[in-house]
């Protein structure tokens, strides 16, 4: 008989009780000012609301801020928080601590050692902040996921550079509550750790992708820890194009369950790609749904009903699809235009999701919805036509290269504002503000990536990349609804890029990692 961790279980049942005690409204609504702000990850709280982290540009210390939204069961403000510097700082993954405050990860580029340094955070459960630290060396460093282990301490995976060769390592770093790095491991090879997850055996695993193993292109990759450190077993999974996974999730039968995008099986540009293993990685199947030929799944939870539900987008919207256990479809949503989905959570009656929408004018919010177990949330929604397949997913055996490495961790300085406006798009399915002219926002992706990006959502745009110190390395003129920047030729680093849309004027900026 398998056993569980009771920590595990009792903040489950703790956290469900809690929101089967509160409210059961629906809604849609969102939070931010005349700038840029997005929620990458929302995750229950114990008293029945939510936590959200992202970044914004309304508020803060200048640059980018990593941004934390408090909200009760309704989606009621309780308290907003800016941390980060002059430069770029984001948030991406949050978790809730024994002394009810929360560790929040990212990177910075105000603080630390390099280009980039992996960003811890404590904080109180009012936000006020109680340690910060970085994590890195010279190069292009940062931390996706953070996951609780036991005893007091958290495992933070990201991503580390190595500075010769010049090139992205999966980092994992064990940090007490108190701020404290205790172990620094990098795989070689291998970039991105987006996703882990802590294993029934007191061990850990966690999805990345790689380019040096699989069957061609970019493939997923899932490397299983033992209890004491070392690697049970790597197993890559994908085709012979390009296959990235952002969500993974240890499953109540001790397999794993993956999302992601491929290009790979399905029709032309990205697909959603959901796989399913056994506890040694073995796969047992896995579907791609295809709609616009430019989705991409971010999120992916088992239910409690033992289903999956993804979060992620399209190239006009926000979308969750509901699968059963063996992956069949049983729902699937698109929001309003001109969102986008990345992080999904269940309550007893429901689920919360989080993303960003952008208007017109180019300014993004905090967009989250509260849905009922149907993935109703009231207004602004339609069923999606996905077309499934069963791929045929090529899974194959590789050894990563693994090691202990120093820790160069220092403590980091924290500028903390607040704000934002909350605005209610929909309440129990009655309609309280309209949102005009929504613009779906330009997405480009894989960001970190290996030299080659999609553009999404900008069918007739110039194009501009630039290096550190502002001279222009690429430009070009798109003429299709999917189109590439290549930068494969260039040296590994931060590049910046503004895509404009030819038809509308509307300009997008942002930074651009080349692994």
């Amino acid at each position: 008989m398998k056993t569980y961790p009771m920590k595990e279980l009792t903040c489950l049942c703790l956290v469900l009780l809690s929101f089967s005690t509160k409210g059961q409204n629906i809604f849609q609504r969102t939070i931010g000012h005349n700038g840029t702000e997005y929620a990458f990850m929302v995750k229950p709280t114990d008293d029945g609301g939510t936590i959200l982290v992202g970044e914004t540009t309304s508020f803060g210390s200048g640059g980018t801020d990593v941004y934390v939204v408090r909200t009760d069961n309704n989606a009621n403000i309780l308290w907003t928080k800016t941390y980060g510097g002059s430069d770029a700082d984001h948030g991406y993954d949050i978790i809730q601590s024994a002394d009810n405050g929360f560790i929040i990860i990212g990177d910075t580029k105000s603080f630390g050692n390099g280009k980039t340094d992996m960003y811890i955070l404590k904080i109180d459960s009012a936000g006020n902040t109680s340690w910060a630290r970085t994590v890195g060396g010279s190069g292009d460093d940062g931390a996706g996921t953070i996951k609780y282990l036991s005893g007091g301490y958290y495992l933070v995976t990201g991503t580390i550079e190595s500075a010769s060769p010049q090139e992205p390592n999966i980092a994992l770093v064990t940090i007490s509550e108190t701020g404290v790095v205790t172990n620094l491991q990098t795989i070689s090879g291998l970039g991105l750790g987006w996703a882990a997850s802590a294993t029934f055996d007191q061990g850990h695993v966690i999805s990345g992708f790689t380019s040096s193993s699989g069957a061609g292109g970019l493939d997923i990759c899932l490397v299983k820890f033992n209890p004491g450190g070392g690697i049970a077993w790597a197993k890559t999974y994908g085709g012979a194009k390009d296959d990235i996974a952002y969500g993974m999730q240890q499953t109540l039968d001790g397999g794993y369950i993956v999302s992601g995008f491929t290009q790979s099986f399905g029709s032309l540009g990205w697909n959603n790609y959901l796989l399913k293993t056994d506890a040694t990685g073995n796969l047992l199947w896995s579907k791609v749904f295809t709609g616009s030929n430019n989705d991409r799944a971010r999120h992916v939870i088992q239910t409690q009903d033992s289903g999956y539900l993804l979060a992620g987008y399209g190239p006009n919207a926000g979308n969750l699809i509901k699968t059963n256990s063996s992956g069949s479809i049983e729902w699937s949503k698109s929001f309003i235009q001109g969102s986008a989905l990345f992080s999904v959570t269940e309550t007893l009656n429901g689920y919360f999701a989080a993303g960003g929408i952008t208007d017109n004018t180019g300014s993004s919010d905090v967009y989250l919805l509260k849905l009922n177990k149907s993935g109703t949330s009231g207004c602004q929604e339609s069923t999606i036509s996905l077309t499934t397949s069963d791929p045929s997913s090529v899974v194959s055996t590789f050894s990563p290269g693994f090691q202990l490495s120093s820790v160069n961790s220092v403590p980091a300085n924290v500028d903390t504002n607040s704000g934002g406006i909350m605005k209610t798009i929909c309440l129990n399915g009655v309609g309280v503000h309209t949102i005009d002219n929504m613009k779906p926002p330009v997405l480009l992706y894989p960001n970190p990536g290996y030299g080659i990006y999609t553009i999404v959502r900008c069918p007739n745009c110039y194009v501009e990349v630039y290096d550190g110190v502002g001279k222009i390395v690429f430009d070009a003129v798109s003429e299709d609804v999917r189109n590439e920047i290549d930068i494969r030729s260039f040296a590994n680093g931060v590049y910046f890029y503004r895509i404009k849309d030819l038809a509308t004027g509307y300009t997008s900026n942002g930074k651009l990692i080349k692994n």
